[in-house]
This record gives structure tokens, C-alpha cells and sequence, in this order.
């Protein structure tokens, strides 16, 4: 799964005009950043999450039960069974990540992108047939037009981070 973020320099610059030859990828590169922390904190922070996670089939948790029970039988003392939707080795958590950052679009904006290597995180992001979403990076999918755009949180919590970044572009370059 790869979504990208765009960073359009062209409007950044026509509010702050005076300079003209300013390096925006940082901005990218907070953006992806950001996004991907926020990702990996919604698998335990409920509250990042762009929609609550829809529990377990009923078939499905009898049968991760069973695996548990069976896993644990020859204990005096077995645990009681416990299980995080989306977490079981924790490879999808691990797995999101900031990459190509900075890169230049023909544009003249930057673009960076998240992604993660894991086969199935599109599935639990977007959901199938059978099995419904549980969307743990914060962005909002519009199917009709195809295109994400950040959920208003990330949005809000990415704005102060993002002038704070340029804040420091401007200060370097004057």
C-alpha cells in the first residue's frame, strides 16, 4: 500500500513571495512523517483512528480462541484470552513508513509518500468483500472521485508542525 502527500509550493510562495529560490521538501518530509507516526499510534490510540474498527466475526474470534487455548493447554496458570484487532506480531504496525521524501513532482511541488510493505495493509485500510474496513492511517477516501485527502485531526495536528518547518526555511534563507 502507497499513498502519496503533496505539498504544493507554488501557493506557499505566493504568500511569501520575497523569496523566490526556498527548498520546500522538508515540508514533504514532515507531512509523511507525521502521517506515518499517526498511523503507527492509531493501531492503540482509538482516538486517531479515522472510524472506529468493526469488532471481530463471530467465527473469526472462536477460531483465534481455539488457537489460543490450544496454544496454552499445557499450562497450570493460562493467560485469559486477549486479543488487539490489527495487531497479532505487530508487523503491519511496524511496517508504515515515511519514504521518498523531497522528491520533486513536475509540478514544482514535493510529493513523499507513506506506505508499508505488508501485502495485506491495503485490505484492513480499505477493506473487501468479506472483511470490513479498519483504516488505521488518518486519511478520507473519496471512491467516486479516487482521490485521499487527511482526515481534519491529522490536518489540524500537521499545520503546526508544517509552520513551525517553514518558519525555520524562511529564518535560514533571509
Amino acid at each position: 500500500m502507497h499513498i502519496e502527500i503533496r505539498i504544493d509550493d507554488a501557493e506557499i510562495k505566493s504568500l511569501i513571495g520575497h523569496i523566490e529560490n526556498l527548498d520546500l521538501s522538508s515540508l514533504s518530509a514532515t507531512a509523511a512523517g507525521h502521517v506515518a507516526t499517526l498511523g503507527t499510534r492509531a493501531f492503540r490510540d482509538e482516538s486517531l483512528r479515522p472510524e472506529p474498527w468493526a469488532p471481530l466475526s463471530e467465527s473469526y474470534e472462536k477460531r483465534l480462541k481455539a488457537a489460543w487455548g490450544s496454544k496454552h493447554k499445557k499450562k497450570r496458570n493460562p493467560p485469559a484470552f486477549e486479543h488487539q484487532l490489527l495487531i497479532d506480531t505487530g508487523l503491519l504496525r511496524r511496517s508504515i513508513r515515511a519514504f521518498e521524501i523531497g522528491e520533486k513532482t513536475t509540478d514544482g511541488g514535493y510529493v513523499a509518500s507513506v506506505a508499508s510493505d505488508r501485502e495485506y495493509a491495503a485490505y484492513h485500510q480499505f477493506g473487501t468483500v468479506k472483511m470490513p474496513a479498519r483504516p488505521f492511517l488518518p486519511i478520507k477516501v473519496d471512491f467516486a472521485t479516487r482521490t485521499m485527502t487527511l482526515t481534519d485531526f491529522a490536518w489540524e495536528s500537521l499545520k503546526p508542525l508544517l509552520i513551525r518547518n517553514l518558519k525555520q526555511i524562511i529564518s535560514n534563507e533571509q
